[in-house]
């Protein structure tokens, strides 16, 4: 039996703050690879060369648990084919695009803006109006993206940002619909159901692909590996490893760690410059972000407090009455 995370444990255990730390680097990695790999590899290719290994690694689960797969297929194939096409086909296809075209830190900057993008595109399947602060928190974070977009923190080539914030808002829909529509499996055997059918998707379009020359590239195989292994398989059980520890709430702010990674790395491993623009765009995408989630809370908090006085008020009736009697 696991033990499920509380409101009033105010520490993260060592092994889930190693595993929230993890899967954004891990992620970050992603930005990394795929800006170093746009020279070698088009951008379908190397996607279909991502998760066509992750699905190859994965399917070993697909295998074990064929009758739930199998259920999960009857029962919503148009959620697996929703969220394959966008979380697999679609987002890192597009995402490649775009770092051929932008350094792997400017687009860690524009890829911030996800939570907000997330948050935005809830409210409108929920047909709710956001909040203030969301607003707010929307303005400071595009303010960033527009800095950044703009080429005052160098790296960013025509149509490159647009490609980048295509593909985060792709990711944004994604994380949106596994919520909305989920699949009832586990989450790495979900992940290899999506891989697969994510594959199966993009196999129309491999007369468009050289998948043989990709990897005929210096240190190809060694940068395909990583994204399967690495960014794919190993962050996603980080991931999910820390969230079952912690809870959904508390292991969102680690999600901010992927634009600062980006940067940080960019700089480490393919020498881009650190600008005072590409700071001053990160913190207000990450800042902006902040205040919009803040905003997000404000209104749970209310309805909380509103549930506890309604219920207090209740138990205060039901004592009168007793007392009266």
């Amino acid at each position: 039996m696991t033990h499920a995370p509380s409101a009033s444990d105010s520490t993260i255990p060592a092994h889930a703050l190693a595993a929230l730390m993890l899967a954004p680097l891990l992620w970050a990695g992603n930005f990394v690879v795929g800006r170093w790999a746009h020279v070698d590899a088009d951008p379908l290719t190397l996607n279909f060369l991502r998760w066509s290994v992750t699905a190859v690694a994965l399917s070993p689960l697909l295998l074990v648990r064929g009758r739930a797969v199998a259920r999960c297929l009857a029962a919503r194939p148009g959620a697996v084919l929703l969220l394959a096409a966008l979380g697999v086909a679609g987002f890192n296809t597009v995402l490649y695009a775009g770092l051929g075209r932008t350094t792997a830190g400017a687009a860690g900057v524009i890829f911030g803006l996800t939570p907000l993008l997330i948050l935005a595109l809830a409210r409108m399947w929920g047909g709710q109006a956001p909040a203030r602060l969301e607003v707010a928190g929307g303005v400071l974070a595009f303010g960033g993206v527009a800095l950044v977009a703009s080429g005052g923190a160098g790296g960013v080539e025509e149509g490159g940002a647009a490609l980048v914030f295509a593909a985060a808002l792709l990711w944004a829909g994604f994380t949106v619909a596994l919520k909305r529509l989920p699949l009832d499996l586990p989450p790495l055997t979900g992940l290899a159901l999506i891989s697969t059918v994510g594959c199966l998707l993009m196999l129309p379009f491999l007369p468009l692909m050289a998948p043989v020359a990709a990897l005929s590239a210096p240190g190809a195989p060694v940068a395909v590996a990583y994204l399967a292994f690495g960014a794919s398989i190993l962050a996603f059980a980080a991931w999910t490893r820390g969230v079952s520890a912690v809870g959904a709430g508390r292991a969102g702010i680690f999600l901010h760690l992927i634009p600062v990674f980006g940067v940080a790395l960019g700089a480490l491993l393919l020498d881009e410059i650190v600008t005072a623009e590409k700071i001053a765009g990160l913190a207000l995408v990450v800042g902006g972000v902040l205040v919009a989630q803040s905003g997000e809370r404000l209104p749970q908090r209310s309805s909380r407090r509103a549930e506890t006085a309604r219920r207090s008020a209740q138990a205060s009736r039901l004592a009168e009455g007793v007392r009266s009697r």
